[in-house]
């Protein structure tokens, strides 16, 4: 897992820094094009539209893919900051999270943010849920991880197939989690 995240770290470094920085010089290149006629300035337009939105996907795809620094800004705010991300106006996120994060490995957090993570994306995929709760509790050395909603049914006895699914179940493993 630690060799996931950093590979994950570096793709959303390389994005950030490399991919979107080209895509910043070429709206700066369009934006300094001298006013044109017609259908120039119609297409000169359309570019730096078309940049600003790749600009945008590589953002947030680079922030899902590196790690927040959860010493830095903490597990609750880390997942605070994901749950305003992903909610949308058919979809309201709910949060209750009472843990002692000066208590929790560093480790053991950036795997529950991955499976908190991977979870809102599937319901936001799969479930079709106007209603989400994420609740976190800890009880001395357990932290008890809730997320619900009330989308469409998962069957659990259904072969799992998806990649997301099995590393939620391996990252609950590497902490003998259920």
């Amino acid at each position: 897992m630690e060799a996931q995240e950093k590979y994950r770290e570096w793709i959303g470094r390389e994005l950030h820094d490399n991919i979107n920085q080209l895509l910043v010089v070429s709206n700066m290149y369009l934006k300094n094009i001298k006013p044109a006629a017609g259908a120039n300035a119609e297409y000169a337009g359309k570019s730096i539209n078309i940049n600003n939105q790749a600009i945008n996907e590589i953002r947030k795809l680079s922030w899902s893919l590196v790690p927040p620094t959860l010493n830095d800004i903490g597990l609750k705010e880390s997942i605070e900051n994901l749950v305003l991300q992903m909610s949308m106006d058919k979809l309201q996120i709910e949060f209750n999270i009472d843990i002692d994060e000066s208590t929790m490995q560093e480790g053991l957090k950036i795997n529950i943010y991955r499976i908190v993570q991977e979870q809102m994306n599937n319901i936001i995929k799969h479930s079709h849920a106007t209603n989400a709760i994420i609740s976190m509790n800890q009880y001395d050395n357990l932290v008890r991880l809730l997320i619900n909603d009330n989308g469409k049914v998962f069957d659990i006895k259904q072969k799992v197939t998806g990649i997301g699914l099995m590393n939620i179940m391996r990252r609950a493993e590497i902490y003998d989690a259920k």
